[in-house]
């Protein structure tokens, strides 16, 4: 089994947008104002209560599919037309939109499994006494175990998401594929698809916070949002030029 070429593969993720910049950006041009109509909606609504906290997330998710199916098709795509790469396709986009929405429900159900298991046994906090103070000291802890339990869990549900990611790089370009078939397929490069989908993208997520402030302006927002999505976009991309790599080595 082929391991992959982590420092190659973000390398590429960086560089190949470069050498195509506008051909990538009248591409990306109408999913990323989608994207943007959808994140400054949260903004500016806020909607409140869980029923539509749940549409929004759901229309988040999916303005957020048709940006990644564009960015996996700019690299994948042999004959790149601005009509081949970002042109709309509704079984495409159903497809990708549910195999997202399964692997994320996945994850959360790992995530919550070990945030439960993880505060009930290391920070269960005991109620001594009957008090609002005894109260609020309850609950600052089991919310500071849950915040610590959050952490524990990135990695293995960062590693579960990586092995079945290849299922959206593959659907992009309207193959046939499923969970199985991206679990094998990423088999002996765990960690390194691991660190390619989970751990590079918070890196950059890392450096993007230090140039964040309280208080900034509008357009410091605006830029720091552009910013947030040229770092998605990059994050796809690594993903794209993982499926080639590991696709390279069953033809």
């Amino acid at each position: 089994m082929k391991k992959l070429p982590v420092v190659k593969i973000i390398y590429g993720a960086f560089v190949l947008p470069l050498y195509g910049i506008s051909e990538f950006s009248r591409a990306l041009a109408i999913p990323t104002l989608i994207l943007v109509c959808a994140w400054a909606a949260w903004l500016f609504i806020e909607p409140p209560g869980l029923l539509l906290n749940l549409v929004y997330n759901l229309v988040y998710i999916a303005a957020f599919s048709y940006f990644a199916i564009t960015c996996h098709r700019l690299i994948l795509v042999v004959d790149k037309t601005l009509f081949t790469i970002s042109s709309f396709n509704f079984k495409r986009f159903i497809w990708f939109f549910g195999w997202l929405i399964v692997v994320i429900l996945l994850c959360a159900i790992l995530e919550l499994l070990i945030i439960n298991i993880y505060v009930n046994t290391f920070a269960k906090p005991e109620l001594t006494e009957i008090s609002k103070e005894a109260i609020n000291k309850q609950m600052e802890a089991w919310d500071h175990g849950v915040n610590i339990a959050k952490y524990i869990a990135y990695i293995p549900v960062m590693y579960i998401f990586g092995r079945f990611s290849l299922v959206f790089p593959a659907t992009a370009i309207d193959l046939k594929t499923s969970l199985k078939w991206s679990w094998v397929a990423t088999r002996r490069n765990g960690i390194r698809i691991l660190f390619i989908v989970g751990i590079f993208p918070w890196l950059m997520e890392a450096l993007l916070s230090l140039v964040e402030r309280d208080n900034a302006t509008i357009i410091e927002q605006t830029i720091i949002g552009f910013l947030v999505f040229i770092c998605w976009a990059i994050g796809v991309f690594a993903l794209s030029l993982s499926y080639i790599e590991l696709q390279s080595v069953e033809q």
